[in-house]
């Protein structure tokens, strides 16, 4: 049954045709192409960068709170897998009035302050005395230790400022 200029299945076909095209144009659609498959697993790749880097980032506000958790090198993980699929908030992180510096410090030359030096060392002694105290196995007893003693090494051999 034909009403007006068109008929309605006409009619349909070309609202639906425009709404797609509005769709594809916005960046809604997965249109599928030669070069979907690489787009999408690019988009796969954004989408865990910027997952990576939020969770490092709320580990680091928990670090605020918790005392043994650190802060900065939370942040600084986060700008980092910010920068692979963030870059707005990389920017962000970057300029941070208190974190921009020790992020910048850090990708220009390896430095850790040395309060963040002292303030880990002491965290990492308390942990491991406390994880003497609690009712674990000896291999964790010892093997975190001995862990924390390796890092230790690590940090107090990267430079300062």
């Amino acid at each position: 049954m034909n009403v007006g200029s068109g008929s309605i299945p006409s009619q349909r076909n070309e609202a639906f045709r425009a709404a797609k095209e509005s769709a594809l144009s916005a960046g809604m659609v997965f249109e599928h192409t030669e070069d979907s498959l690489p787009r999408m697993l690019r988009q796969t790749q954004i989408v865990l960068w910027r997952l990576g880097a939020v969770l490092a980032l709320a580990l680091g506000v928990i670090g605020i709170a918790v005392p043994v958790l650190p802060t900065v090198p939370f942040v600084i993980l986060a700008a980092w897998a910010a920068g692979r699929g963030w870059p707005a908030l990389e920017q962000r992180l970057l300029a941070h009035p208190n974190h921009g510096p020790h992020i910048r410090a850090w990708r220009e030359r390896g430095v850790v302050p040395r309060r963040a030096k002292i303030f880990a060392t002491l965290a990492m002694t308390a942990s491991a005395v406390l994880l003497q105290f609690t009712v674990t196995s000896p291999s964790l007893r010892f093997g975190a230790p001995a862990v924390m003693v390796i890092v230790a090494a690590w940090l107090w051999r990267r430079p300062e400022d």
